[in-house]
């Protein structure tokens, strides 16, 4: 075999003429051994990607800067999913999971995962990100929190079980529950937190974990499940609008009756004004036996709290006194000396006189005035009085 390519054309060229009719045609032919062939295509195209840090588009990490609020970036947990997976592939180098690692890393973290070293191991990074970004709950807690991890309001089953089965697994990470026992342990705890107990019931899933016999299920299968019941569910109640129609409320009429009170005859109301006399009497007796008790006056000492008492009754019984003879004077005016009406004076008499009533009055108020005297006869005063 030949290690050199042969030359097996000739030339015909005319270097001093440029007519291009007379020009002849030249022609260079090379062959490359088959040999040669095999070498070029394994080391240049085969090992070519092993000798550089290239990596498909496929391989790309979405970026993640550790800042709040993010702007078109992913989360710690997303982006630990991606670098996991990064991680596990055996076919990439450590230069090239590390390149990776370090090209979708932004400020501030970016400066977290250098602070392990330019030529750290790829883990390493992912190592200090998680102590710097990653969620420092221990397992037990996180346990307990999982427990206590039930459906939202205007959240479906499928949903709560996507959410439940998410927070297991970083249950799981943090060693707050073993790793063989996820799949009964997510089934319990659907079964605890799902409010939905006629898709319960319809799957069987109390069953499924009480008997023994059955297998449990895992995190996909029971997925599947719960959306193809929900699925058929939503089918059946769109089919029954379409057929019924849309189900209407019924409009309650609520009526209230005023029933008048009972009629209270006279008899009650004298029984009612007897019974309030009855009290105000009773409250009368007990403000008098709640008053202090009079203190025992000792004769020679000067007593200015019982003078003061006695100033007071003094004044309270002058006040009294001329209160009753206003009344009586009152009483004794205010009718009329010609005809005897008390509605008008005699200046505004228009009646004829009438002496009889006239003395009447008279004799009434002598009365009034004079109680003492007990002679019947008739005062005389005037009649022209005003």
């Amino acid at each position: 075999m030949d290690s050199f390519p042969k030359y097996l054309g000739s030339v015909d060229s005319k270097a001093n003429s440029r007519n291009d009719d007379s020009a002849a045609k030249s022609q260079l032919t090379f062959t490359i051994p088959d040999g040669a062939q095999k070498v070029i295509v394994e080391h240049v195209v085969k090992h070519d990607l092993s000798h550089t840090d290239y990596l498909p588009s496929k391989y790309e990490i979405r970026s993640f800067s550790g800042k709040h609020p993010k702007s078109g970036e992913v989360d710690f947990s997303t982006w630990r999913l991606h670098a996991k997976q990064l991680l596990r592939d055996t076919s990439l180098t450590d230069s090239q999971k590390r390149r990776q690692i370090l090209n979708s890393l932004l400020p501030p973290a970016l400066n977290v995962a250098l602070s392990a070293g330019d030529n750290a191991p790829p883990r390493l990074y992912l190592h200090e990100l998680e102590k710097a970004y990653g969620n420092v709950t221990g397992g037990e807690e996180l346990y307990i929190q999982f427990v206590e991890t039930h459906q939202q309001d205007n959240e479906t089953a499928s949903d709560y079980l996507r959410r439940l089965h998410t927070f297991m697994q970083e249950v799981i990470e943090k060693k707050g529950m073993a790793g063989r026992h996820s799949d009964t342990q997510l089934l319990k705890q659907f079964i605890r937190g799902c409010w939905d107990e006629a898709l319960i019931s319809q799957l069987r899933l109390k069953e499924i974990l009480s008997d023994p016999a059955m297998e449990i299920i895992g995190c996909s299968d029971l997925l599947f499940k719960v959306r193809s019941f929900e699925h058929e569910r939503k089918v059946k109640e769109s089919r029954k609008s379409r057929c019924l129609g849309p189900t209407q409320v019924k409009a309650r009429s609520h009526i209230q009756h005023s029933v008048d009170p009972p009629d209270v005859t006279t008899d009650e109301n004298a029984n009612l004004k007897e019974r309030v006399k009855q009290l105000e009497d009773e409250m009368v007796q007990a403000r008098i036996k709640q008053s202090p008790p009079v203190k025992k006056i000792v004769y020679g000492k000067p007593q200015p709290a019982v003078q003061e008492r006695t100033k007071e009754k003094s004044f309270q019984n002058k006040i009294e006194l001329r209160l009753k003879t206003q009344a009586k004077e009152d009483k004794l005016r205010g009718f009329c000396y010609n005809c005897g009406e008390d509605s008008h004076y005699l200046a505004n008499c228009n009646n004829p006189s009438n002496a009889e009533l006239v003395q009447q009055k008279l004799l009434q108020r002598h009365k009034q005035r004079y109680p003492a005297q007990l002679d019947n006869s008739t005062p005389t005063e005037p009649l022209n009085r005003k």
